[in-house]
Order: structure tokens, then C-alpha cells, then sequence
């Protein structure tokens, strides 16, 4: 894994599904399946999975709060 980026190990406490969006005076709602990434492990499956290049290019679709577009971004050329 040459030239690779290293990861954060911990997702930032500003990141916090339940901080963010009490800040915004928003609640996550069950019956809309509103789910969040919370877990640096499922992160990392998931950056490992896509064996990216720091030179490559991501597209995200996902309405989330941005947890693993940081990652994505520390890991490729562009999201």
C-alpha cells in the first residue's frame, strides 16, 4: 500500500450523528430508514474495499452527513 494516505482511527466527536444534528434542531426519524455511519471499523471495510489510488476519482450518493466523504477524501484525488 505504497503512497497511500493513512486514516483517522476515530471518527471526530464534531462528527457525532446525534451532535450534528441536534445543532441543526434535527431528529433522525426510524420510519424514514434514516441510519448513520458512526463506526471507524465499517469505514475502513469500506475504503478498503474500493482499493483506491490517490489519484482517482470518487462519486458519493448518499445523504449522510458526511462521515465517509472526509474519509474518501483523504484517501483519493477527488469526491
Amino acid at each position: 500500500m505504497a503512497g497511500r494516505r493513512e486514516h483517522p482511527t476515530v471518527v471526530p466527536d464534531a462528527l457525532a450523528p446525534s451532535q450534528v444534528l441536534r445543532s441543526l434542531g434535527l431528529r433522525p426519524q426510524k420510519r424514514l430508514g434514516q441510519h448513520f455511519l458512526v463506526s471507524t471499523a465499517a469505514v475502513h471495510h469500506i475504503l478498503a474495499a474500493l482499493c483506491l489510488e490517490p489519484q482517482a476519482a470518487v462519486v458519493e450518493i448518499g445523504a449522510g452527513l458526511g462521515t465517509l466523504t472526509g474519509y474518501l477524501a483523504a484517501a483519493c484525488g477527488r469526491v
